[in-house]
This record gives C-alpha cells, structure tokens and sequence, in this order.
C-alpha cells in the first residue's frame, strides 16, 4: 500500500462542497497500515499541520471491508468532537472526503507520537510516567464506554499517542464496535495478538468457544499496555501466535525477578489480567485504585521524557507536599466552592450547597435565601442585593406574616431537602481567609449562567466558579481590580493548580486549562 501512494508526498490534496474549498500541502508520511497511510497535510490557509488518513479504494475488495471503513467514520467522527470540552481523550476529527481514486480522513496531528516510539526510544518506561498514562488511557476508555457505547477493541502502543502538550490521546478506529441500545456483547474476532483478551482468544479456530466480548477487552488492553511499558515486552508476548494465545487464555505471566514494580502496581495489574471479564476490574475500580489515588501521579509529562527518564522534580515539582491530600479536600480548604447545584430555572431558579455548608436559592428575579450549616439564621438577599436576617426558627415555626416570603422559604425548603437526599459534606470550608462573614452578612450566589459545557455561578464578592461536565472546576478569585487567583481541578486525573494571578496562569498553564477559563469568561460575560 505505502509503495502505491508514495507521489503524494510533495503534492496537494483539495476539499470541496458547495460552501467552502480547502487545500492541503502533503508532506512526510506518518505511518503506514494494511489498507492506509498516514501523511503530514499543511492546510493552505491557516498553515495548521493536520494527519491524514489516505484509503486507496481500489484496495476494498469486500463489501465488509467497505461496511469497515464506513463504520470507522461514523465512530470517529462521533466521539473525536473537536473540541476540547467536550473531548480530551480522542484524536480530534476534523473532516473526510473522497474523489474517483481515494478516501482522505483528516485528523489532529499528535505531534509527539505514539507510545510504541516512545517505549523503542526509551526500553523501559518509569512506574510514575506509567500512572499518569495508565490513568489518561482509563479516562479515555471511560469517555468511550460511557458516552457513546464504544469499543475499541484494539487499544495498544501504537494507537495511543501524545499530542503537543504531551496530552494522551486515543487514535485508530478501524476496529471499534458501537453496541447497540439492545446489545451487550460483539462477536467479531478481533485485535492485534499482544493485546487480546481472553474472550477473544478463546474464539480463535473455536465456533463454539466464541461467547462474544464486550467493554472488557478494552480493560485488558490498559493492563497489557501498563506491564510493555513497564518491562519493556508484553506479559504474553512469544514466538508464534498460537503459544502467545494459550499464555493469554489462562492469563499466564510473570512479573521480571529484578522489577521493583510496587505492591500496589502489582495488584492492579493482576486484578486488571483476570480472565474471567466479570471478575476483570472495571473502569471505576482501575481509577480508584491504590495505584492512581495513594501513590502519586504526575499531572503531566514533560516533552523531554520523550528521549531521557524524568527526575523525580521534572515530574513532581521540587515541593514534595504539592500533591499530598484529597484534591478536592485541598479545593474545599483553599476557598468557598459550590459542591452541588440543582437547575430549576424554568419554574423558581438555581439551588446550591456551599462547600461551608450553606444552603441557598438564587430564584429567577435576583433575590435569594441562603440558610448557613449552623441553621441559626436565614438570610434573604433582594434584588438590589440588600440583605436582611430572620431567626430560622421563625420560618420553620410558620411565624413570618410576609406571605411572599414565607411562599419563597417553602420552595427553598423543597430544592434543599432534595439536594441534602444521600450526599454528605466532609470537613466544610471555614472561611476563604479575606472572605470572612459577619453575623448580620453571609457569602451567597448573586449570578449563575449554565451551557451545555458547564455551570458558572459569580458569588457576591465577584469570585467566579466553574463546574463542567467532565467534574473539571475553575475558580476565579479576585482581589481589586487587578489581581486574580486562578484555581484548575480535575479530581479524576488528582490535579490541583493554583496561580497566584492571572498572569502567571497563563504562563503556566497548557492550552486546554486556558480554554476553561476562557469559557467561563465568555459564559460569565453573556447576558443570562
């Protein structure tokens, strides 16, 4: 195949429909497959580098090599959004085309390749480089087994790549299986021989052996792709395919006597190289595992590991304390954060719990009531943001004569026993340090913006607080005019950033933290 297209490097590539026409300078090839090749493709206009997937057509011979292809499309170009909010785990999608002679996929160009050049670079890859990987890979497989009902099924070296930023991204979907509201399991053979699971194996020259797969095979590549990069080969890995599928069958490997893999990267990948798929630890337990969650994991990789093992600061930081502690226990202790919401603004408004353990409502027309964890007293904000306090006891006991503000109480008292139903607060915030609360005045919600990314809510001393919908949070904190904090979390990946102004933020941080705030900067300034 790589023989038959070789004049398209140099040459130029055209994409047309009726609205637009772009055109793309080929350069270097990337890889090379069974059936396609991959070149460097310039964009004429905006001189971006693309990837791009060539298909020759004269090479689908099948219809069910065509039925292949036009799935592989439709599942890439599904979960591969090109966006960053909305997808972290995927090599973007950018477009495909055809003409007489070839199919073209165009895609994001990971400049930083994939994890086979790095583990050939390198032999061996360090056990805290492999947590950050094994944890992006797993957040990547959750994103699409839980989003869009994906398998991949051919998850390994080669098909995990690093972008610019060194971001982990997911590529290849030749062999993925969308399954189907009514399915559980696929039938397919599939997959390349290292990675295979069992269920798989199984059904090699055996009709009967076939009991189908499901989501399972995905997981049992993570712990394969785990041990290749630890030691350097793959745990089944032998001469011939028949002997490596009899290793992997019975889930038969050793550990290297000279590893000094730890305790807790020995179990998950024991637990993860189970044969039986119900048995096999799933997404949310590889995530909650000692591995990720107590043993410490970078929150990203240095360009340099690419060629040269990291030190310990290149990874950590020189402040051995940076990662210590709960994520969201250090955001809770660090400043007031909303840790719940409920949206009822097509009839009242937007409930809140506070991490200090307030309770509010910001209703519709820009009043609230916000009920401190104390339950002393309730304050009630107008709409000229003048705050009045009434003894709690007063509300509960029905003794307030204001009709609308006792129908207010009501529905407040609804949204908050709602919100309260199974979700318990750890050790409240108790106090954002200049942000103290008077007796006569508390903290609450003076706005809130929601788009299909995220929930924005501006509290009443313009701090700014970002939830969006992959459990990210950005904070921004200011003080004056000028001077802004800037908080990034991300719980599932143990992130925790914080930038003593916005300035430093932005030199700092990778494009996809700015993005966020960017976006909430947009929301917060949008008119509600």
């Amino acid at each position: 195949m790589s023989d038959k297209i070789q004049s398209f490097c140099g040459t130029q590539i055209t994409y047309s429909n009726a609205n637009q026409t772009k055109r793309y300078d080929v350069g270097q090839r990337l890889g090379s497959g069974g059936f396609a090749d991959v070149y460097a493709a310039r964009s004429c206009d905006s001189q971006r580098v693309y990837a791009c997937k060539v298909i020759k057509k004269s090479s689908i011979k099948t219809k069910k090599h065509a039925e292949k292809i036009k799935s592989e499309l439709q599942i890439h170009s599904m979960c591969g959004v090109d966006n960053i909010l909305e997808n972290k785990y995927v090599v973007p999608f950018v477009r495909y085309w055809d003409d007489k002679d070839y199919i073209y996929i165009l895609m994001s160009h990971c400049t930083n390749g994939s994890l086979d050049e790095w583990l050939k670079r390198r032999k061996i890859i360090t056990e805290a480089e492999v947590r950050y990987v094994t944890q992006e890979i797993t957040l990547g497989v959750k994103y699409l087994h839980k989003k869009y009902n994906i398998i991949h099924r051919d998850l390994k070296l080669g098909n995990v790549l690093f972008d610019g930023n060194m971001t982990v991204k997911i590529c290849d979907f030749g062999l993925a299986a969308l399954l189907k509201v009514d399915e559980t399991k696929k039938f397919t053979i599939c997959g390349t021989p290292n990675y295979i699971a069992p269920e798989i194996a199984n059904a090699i020259n055996n009709s009967k052996g076939n009991q189908g797969h499901s989501v399972g095979v995905d997981i049992w590549a993570i712990g394969v792709i785990a041990f290749t990069l630890l030691f350097g080969k793959p745990p089944f890995e032998t001469k011939n395919i028949a002997a490596t599928c009899d290793k992997i069958k019975k889930s038969q490997f050793q550990f290297p006597k000279s590893s000094k893999l730890s305790d807790a990267g020995r179990d998950l990948i024991q637990r993860i190289l189970t044969v039986d798929a119900s048995q096999r630890a799933s997404i949310k337990a590889i995530l909650g595992h000692d591995f990720l969650k107590k043993l410490r994991v970078p929150t990203h990789l240095p360009v340099s590991c690419l060629r040269e093992r990291p030190s310990k600061d290149l990874l950590f930081g020189s402040n051995d304390k940076e990662n210590e502690g709960g994520v969201m226990q250090r955001f809770n202790a660090a400043c007031v954060n909303v840790v719940k919401f409920a949206d009822y603004s097509a009839k009242y408004g937007v409930g809140y719990i506070l991490s200090n353990g307030h309770t509010g409502i910001l209703f519709n027309d820009s009043s609230s009531l916000i009920l401190p964890i104390d339950k002393k007293n309730i304050y009630h904000v107008d709409g000229n943001k003048k705050q009045s306090v009434y003894e709690y006891k007063e509300f509960a006991d029905g003794k307030i004569e204001d009709v609308a503000l006792k129908k207010r109480f009501d529905i407040f008292t609804q949204i908050a026993k709602h919100m309260w139903v199974d979700f318990t607060l750890k050790d409240p915030t108790k106090s954002d340090g200049k942000e103290q609360e008077s007796g006569d005045k508390v903290g609450y919600i003076s706005k809130w913006t929601r788009t299909k990314h995220a929930a924005s809510f501006r509290f009443d001393d313009e701090k700014i607080h970002a939830l969006f919908q992959d459990n990210t949070s950005v904070l921004l904190k200011r003080y004056g005019k000028s001077a802004t904090c800037v908080m990034f979390i991300q719980p599932e990946r143990n992130i925790f950033k914080k930038y003593p102004s916005f300035t430093r933020f932005k030199e700092q941080s990778t494009n996809e933290m700015r993005m966020y705030v960017h976006h909430i900067q947009g929301s917060m300034n949008a008119k509600r």
